[in-house]
């Protein structure tokens, strides 16, 4: 426990704090002290037991990141936020941040990696994420907003953020169908979770996918009736969940070149066998 934050207002040049993990306590007002450090670069408050003001402005104006993560922090996204211009990293993970996402952040060009995942945000697929295709910095292995209420369609533009590594959108409302024009200029994504949405993903008989993918999890998606052809281009697959994904096929040849070098496969709640009448489950892990 901690009786305040005075102190920091002595180191003015200060350009790093990571208070994360200290129990600051949500009584105490943070914010001022913070918010003298004008050369303030990186500021990391994660699992803090911490709130937020509702102030207008801010004086860190030179940020470019900021963790928040892990507080159970009860609000919309702050006003003050969006003076914060030169972010390139945000994290608000774990709270119950609400409501619609600021469209203000798409005006933040330096971003490259936000996560929002695990708050309260309810509402269709942010108009923001298609203008995140002109944010060629979006390339730090992360657009995650897993474990919201996110409705609606992918917006096809999602589909221009050439440099984005990781996309983790699961555990959403989010619906339509995926074609492989989704992905084609997807060159560099090598993390793709899209599990527990009620998407199809439907390419044509060679359609491929143009990354080489680490992990793929499209877990209760509707993938099948066929194994998708484009898994034999995936020659560095480390992790394959592809459970109760609507597949009703028999394995094909090519499969077993998957089965040599995957350490981890998730094929359960399928139907899955020699004529196709019976259930069979494989789940696969190696250490």
């Amino acid at each position: 426990m901690m009786d305040g934050l005075g102190w920091v207002t002595t180191l003015s040049s200060l350009r790093h704090l990571d208070l994360s993990g200290i129990n600051i306590g949500k009584h105490i007002d943070w914010f001022h002290p913070v918010n003298m450090l004008s050369s303030l670069r990186t500021l990391n408050l994660a699992w803090s037991d911490i709130d937020i003001p509702s102030v207008k402005c801010v004086n860190f104006l030179s940020l470019n990141s900021l963790d928040l993560s892990i507080n159970g922090i009860c609000s919309a996204i702050p006003i003050w936020l969006s003076n914060l211009t030169s972010l390139m990293h945000l994290n608000l993970y774990s709270n119950d941040f609400h409501g619609k996402i600021a469209d203000f952040l798409e005006t933040f060009s330096a971003l490259a990696s936000i996560d929002l995942s695990s708050n309260s945000f309810n509402t269709s697929m942010p108009d923001l994420l298609c203008n995140l295709s002109s944010h060629t910095t979006l390339e730090d292995r992360r657009l995650v907003l897993n474990n919201n209420q996110l409705s609606g369609n992918i917006p096809m533009r999602l589909g221009q953020l050439s440099k984005l590594k990781n996309l983790d959108l699961s555990h959403n409302l989010l619906v339509g169908v995926l074609s492989e024009t989704y992905f084609t200029k997807l060159n560099n994504l090598n993390y793709l979770v899209l599990t527990l949405n009620p998407l199809a993903l439907s390419f044509t008989l060679d359609g491929f996918l143009p990354s080489n993918y680490k992990c793929f999890f499209t877990s209760s998606c509707s993938i099948g009736p066929h194994f998708p052809n484009w898994l034999q281009t995936q020659t560095n697959l480390q992790r394959l969940h592809l459970s109760n994904s609507s597949i009703r096929d028999t394995l094909p040849e090519w499969f077993e070149n998957i089965l040599s070098h995957i350490p981890e496969l998730e094929l359960s709640y399928n139907q899955i066998g020699a004529n196709c009448h019976g259930f069979m489950a494989i789940v696969v892990t190696r250490s």
